[in-house]
């Protein structure tokens, strides 16, 4: 059987189809794929705010933004000096003014546990005094806030060595200029290198601590009442200057209540024997340890306003 001359032909168009066709699918299957690739994207804290020198950082002046590297170099930001992270500048003071929308750099931070010279802000005649005080007592004071500083003392019972103090209140000082106020920089959990954190501890409290610009006076009576009771601030007026000298009246919870203490003094005079125990009371305590003198009577006597009376109770004793 022969194959015609058209038979032939056909066979070979469709073997050269097929080449082609698979010619064109391997190319197709082996082009290089065309990915794109996402811009790179890098957070960066940057100032929420105009931000004053002299500010110590908290969480709420910062702001976190995405900035890709286009627009890295179209900031022109020195990417070397750049604080990437919020925990690198919470609690640092800035040396330079920052503004808003700028990035935190190490160049603009006094080196970490520094601050500005405080000395530079006191007045001739003044001092700077520190107190670290609990964040409840010390109000929303910052620096430049005028205030006043009140005590109130804790009970102390005489002694021998000492005089008895009543729990009191009093202004101890008045009108004095907050310079620096110092907050405790907050510490996250995810500071896994932080020992208190590895076994399962609350980081210990810290309170914040206030500069104040005050005389020396005011200075030493700051310094007499350390450790003797609790300090608090009260915010004031900037411009008012008055002092207000019945705030430096001890005030007491019986004095506001209209509570008078009993006065009245007494004294018993007990003989046993040939020894007499005497004894000093003031309302219903006892204001005297018993005092003893030989005697050979045995009677009771009771002094009260000038007036002895005294009961006989003798006793024969073997001779």
């Amino acid at each position: 059987m022969s194959i015609s001359p058209g038979t032939m032909t056909v066979g070979i168009l469709a073997i050269v189809a097929g080449l082609v066709g698979a010619y064109t699918v391997r190319t197709a299957l082996l082009a290089e794929q065309v990915v794109e690739v996402a811009p790179t994207v890098m957070i960066v804290p940057l100032a929420a705010t105009d931000l004053p020198a002299g500010r110590t950082l908290s969480l709420g002046d910062i702001s976190l933004i995405e900035i890709t590297a286009e627009e890295q170099e179209r900031r022109e930001l020195p990417m070397t000096l750049v604080m990437a992270e919020p925990q690198q500048i919470i609690g640092r003071t800035l040396e330079t003014a920052t503004k808003r929308g700028e990035p935190f750099l190490t160049t603009s931070m006094y080196l970490e546990g520094t601050g500005p010279d405080i000395s530079k802000k006191l007045k001739p005649g003044f001092r700077a005094f520190t107190l670290e005080i609990p964040k409840v007592l010390a109000g929303n004071v910052v620096d430049g806030t005028v205030i006043d500083v009140i005590l109130r003392t804790d009970a102390r019972e005489a002694s021998e060595t000492e005089l008895a103090i009543p729990e009191t209140t009093l202004t101890l000082v008045q009108g004095v200029e907050v310079l620096n106020v110092e907050n405790p920089k907050s510490v996250t959990a995810s500071a896994a290198t932080d020992t208190r954190y590895i076994n399962n501890l609350a980081p210990p409290k810290r309170n914040p601590v206030i500069t104040l610009a005050v005389t020396l006076e005011q200075a030493n009576a700051l310094r007499a009442v350390e450790g003797r009771g609790e300090l608090s601030l009260v915010a004031r007026a900037a411009d008012d200057s008055q002092v207000v000298v019945s705030g430096d009246t001890p005030v007491t919870l019986e004095s506001l209540l209209g509570i008078t203490a009993d006065t009245t003094t007494f004294v018993t005079e007990a003989y046993r024997g040939g020894s007499r125990d005497q004894n000093t009371f003031r309302g219903n305590f006892r204001a005297s340890q018993p005092s003893r003198a030989a005697d050979r009577d045995v009677a009771t006597a009771v002094s009260t306003g000038g007036k002895t009376i005294k009961s006989d109770t003798r006793q024969e004793t073997a001779n």
